[in-house]
């Protein structure tokens, strides 16, 4: 006598919403991981290099473009960011594809970043702009739409960065173009960078090999040093991962790093 066939029920919307969470809970894990690993164990190299950029940073009219974001859109959006709530996952193993968002602002945020952090098994939140981050990062995943969401809640695209560490500063730097900012939160108590935006027209900054040694000692004397070039060197995995090409970011970062490679020689 045949078997008679068992019928298959397929899972219910919820579950298999829950399935894909929590797949997609393990690339993060597994890409946040395997990262860390790689970056723990890298040697530090005795300086930066910029890896090529795009032919389109080069074209007047995308400079012209960031130029405009920077002026008109990248500090008043950053204000709104201070001023926007977005409640995280209530776990790590709760991955939803919108959260709920407290916006007071000029300029709302259009999305919830979610980054894993492996050395805290926790998943961080920031709200974000598509833009600000479009433009600058050119290897980015696809944005999820904003459509058939609630009205109060804000889309979330889930990353893994090398180093979560520096996510902050590095943001930041995006929406202002302060070079003199990102500088000091990397090398305290020296100063190369003016107090303005950077734009297309900036001239990069020069150091004479005096201005070298003397800002090499200063933070010899009060930094870190190994510690401070594993930071950038992070922030320098970050940038190139995410595809960052933006001249005055790498002016600050490659500055930053030699000055600390300087103060290394210098300790021996």
């Amino acid at each position: 006598m045949p078997a008679k066939a068992v019928p298959h029920n397929p899972p219910s919307p919820q579950r298999q919403a829950k399935v894909e969470a929590a797949a997609q809970r393990a690339r993060l894990v597994q890409q946040a991981s395997t990262s860390r690993r790689v970056l723990s164990r890298a040697s530090l190299p005795r300086r930066l290099i910029r890896p090529p950029p795009p032919a389109t940073v080069d074209d007047p009219m995308y400079m012209y473009f960031m130029d405009v974001i920077t002026r008109d859109l990248g500090a008043p959006a950053l204000q709104s960011l201070a001023q926007t709530f977005i409640a995280g996952p209530s776990s790590p193993c709760d991955l939803p594809s919108s959260l709920p968002v407290q916006i007071d602002g000029e300029f709302p945020a259009t999305h919830a970043l979610a980054m894993f952090s492996p050395a805290h098994e926790r998943i961080n939140v920031f709200p974000v702009h598509e833009t600000i981050l479009r433009v600058h990062c050119n290897s980015l995943p696809p944005f999820p739409a904003v459509n058939d969401i609630p009205e109060d809640h804000v889309p979330v695209i889930y990353l893994s960065l090398p180093h979560p560490e520096s996510y902050v500063p590095m943001s930041r730097y995006l929406y202002t173009h302060r070079q003199d900012v990102l500088f000091s939160a990397l090398c305290p108590g020296v100063q190369a960078f003016e107090c303005t935006p950077f734009l297309s027209s900036t001239p990069q900054v020069r150091l004479n090999r005096d201005l070298v040694v003397s800002a090499a000692k200063i933070l010899l004397a009060t930094r870190p040093v190994l510690a401070s070039m594993q930071y950038i060197y992070g922030l320098w995995h970050n940038m190139v991962a995410l595809g960052i090409h933006d001249d005055g970011m790498w002016d600050v970062v490659l500055l930053a790093y030699s000055l600390y490679a300087v103060a290394l020689s210098l300790s021996h």
